[in-house]
């Protein structure tokens, strides 16, 4: 998920963005877990936000109600990027990810759910089996190809091939 923050992303609205995996925002944008404001605490997206940011920014964000402009959210790690139409730049980097294979993103994404939680050890055996798959793969025989032939690939996975 890229998300695109043009405003206030307030309570719930920081949580949804701290679930992106991208998230671009422009100069106006600013966020904050202002839920104490009302006599409640950000219990469901406390965990994503932590996530994004870390625990103890988090607590500071959920005790404080404070509100972080775009400049903050971003050396928190809560923006990736600051950009003058959010929304336009969102969709370049869209584009751009949608033009690279199909089938490494959703292995590495899938990796990085599988991972999470789990020990070095274990995620390292996960890594290497996901790596053998990805290597077996077309879309792999097609990037090597095309790298090897200076063109850009032509995935597959993307006409429906198999793999």
């Amino acid at each position: 998920m890229i998300g695109a923050v043009e405003g206030p992303a307030l309570g719930g609205g920081t949580g949804l963005v701290a679930n992106c995996h991208i998230v671009i925002a422009s100069e106006k944008a600013t966020f904050g877990l202002t839920e104490i404001r009302l006599g409640l605490w950000p219990f469901l997206v406390f965990r994503p936000v932590a996530a994004a940011v870390g625990e103890r920014r988090t607590v500071e964000m959920a005790l404080s109600g404070r509100i972080l402009d775009v400049e903050e959210a971003e050396k928190a790690g809560l923006v990736h990027e600051i950009a003058p139409n959010a929304v336009d730049r969102a969709l370049e980097v869209a584009q751009t990810i949608a033009a690279y294979s199909p089938t490494s993103i959703r292995s590495g994404m899938m990796f990085l759910q599988e991972a999470r939680d789990r020990s070095w050890r274990d995620a390292g055996e996960l890594a290497r089996m996901v790596r053998r798959e990805i290597f077996q793969s077309d879309d792999f025989i097609e990037g090597i190809r095309a790298f090897h032939e200076k063109r850009k690939p032509k995935w597959p996975s993307l006409a429906g091939g198999a793999d």
